[in-house]
């Protein structure tokens, strides 16, 4: 945090292009990168709760012990506002945190996520002994919590979050606004912790694959459906026609993802917005991508992926290269797990690259990558 942002750019963006080097071509178009405010940029927090219950303290796995950093500066006030409440509702419910080495203590996490004017709340707990405390003194929550929920997590393991999830108020989804789009957060769905770049980043992978003149599409690793949403936009303010199918393995995802298609008027049928000339169609399902890519008879004119961190691996990138897809955006969490994918696929030259700036002040960086079809001599 002490090497200013701009610097910090700088040297990420030097790094992307010598580890994508052997990738890239000299007609690799490299643009600018897309950067994120310095300050106030994290809609998403997760807090570790140590302490005790009458003076809970908010910090990060692997933090030291007795440091509160609820006040970090890299969440904008409602995030903090919000934190400061549970902080409130667990004093007064008496609510006492875990002991890692004790195994003993009842809350965990406090996770937060936010718009600019309303959060979701979500108290990882051990069990659901202090539930009943915990509904009484809800009123102590900030007003503008909309969502609150208790996630049930009685391992004691490394994983921050549990498989059973009970709601406590309020409506059962977050609406998180994404540039043009709104999508779907249930408690459980994974969003991008910086809604302003990941915004931009939606919208960037639209105008491409918008303007490689793609009608059809897939969305492999769609999550709550943001690329696959913004695709949908762009095509309908084009006029165009446009076919999109996105694949998530997880079960809550796709159900986020489908609600928001359906408010939006994409699910499955002509929206109410859409111009009388264009047809746009966006339906999700839950299937491992790589599997699913594998069963379908037909190929769209476009594929968009966005893996976790291990990148789409071997098999994936192996059926991407001999498809004959015209064109693919990578969108990447991880640029060395990228350009092992990207070395597997020769049929494809990075046609466009770009530094994205999700993280500003730690070592991660984020790259998305357009791809476009390099047909072998015997294609």
């Amino acid at each position: 945090m002490r090497t200013p942002h701009d610097v910090q750019v700088r040297e990420a963006h030097a790094q992307l292009t010598e580890l994508l080097a052997e990738v890239a071509t000299p007609s690799t178009v490299w643009d600018e990168p897309l950067v994120s405010a310095p300050w106030g940029f994290r809609t998403k927090a997760k807090m570790m709760v140590r302490g005790t219950a009458a003076a809970p303290v908010f910090s990060f796995p692997g933090s030291h012990e007795g440091v509160d950093l609820a006040d970090c500066p890299l969440y904008p006030p409602l995030v903090t506002e919000v934190v400061e409440s549970a902080r409130a509702l667990i004093r007064r419910a008496q609510v006492p945190p875990y002991n890692l080495d004790k195994r003993r203590g009842e809350i965990k996490y406090v996770l937060v996520t936010a718009t600019p004017t309303e959060a979701m709340v979500r108290l990882v707990l051990r069990s659901t002994s202090a539930l009943e405390r915990i509904r009484e003194h809800l009123a102590l929550l900030d007003p503008r919590v909309s969502v609150v929920s208790a996630n049930i997590h009685p391992e004691h393991e490394a994983l921050i979050e549990g498989t059973e999830e009970i709601h406590l108020a309020g409506a059962d989804r977050l609406r998180l606004p994404l540039g043009n789009i709104d999508v779907d957060v249930l408690p459980r769905s994974f969003t991008q912790t910086n809604t302003a770049v990941a915004s931009e980043l939606y919208a960037q992978v639209a105008r491409w694959i918008l303007d490689a003149g793609a009608r059809t599409a897939w969305d492999l690793y769609c999550g709550v459906g943001g690329f696959a949403l913004g695709i949908a936009h762009e095509a309908r303010a084009r006029g165009a026609h446009m076919d999109i199918t996105g694949i998530e393995i997880t079960n809550e995802a796709i159900e986020s993802a489908q609600g928001s298609a359906k408010r939006h008027g994409f699910a499955g049928a002509v929206g109410p917005h859409t111009a009388p000339e264009a047809h746009v169609r966006v339906r999700f399902e839950t299937a491992d991508a790589t599997d699913w890519a594998r069963r379908q008879a037909t190929l769209p004119d476009a594929i968009v992926v966005n893996p976790p961190r291990r990148g789409i691996g071997e098999a994936l990138s192996r059926y991407l290269n001999d498809s004959g897809v015209r064109t693919i955006a990578y969108s990447s969490c991880n640029p060395e797990t990228l350009a092992a994918d990207l070395a597997r696929m020769p049929h494809y030259r990075v046609a466009r690259a770009r530094l994205i700036d999700m993280f500003p002040h730690s070592t991660h960086n984020e790259a998305l990558v357009l791809l476009s079809r390099v047909a072998p001599e015997n294609d």
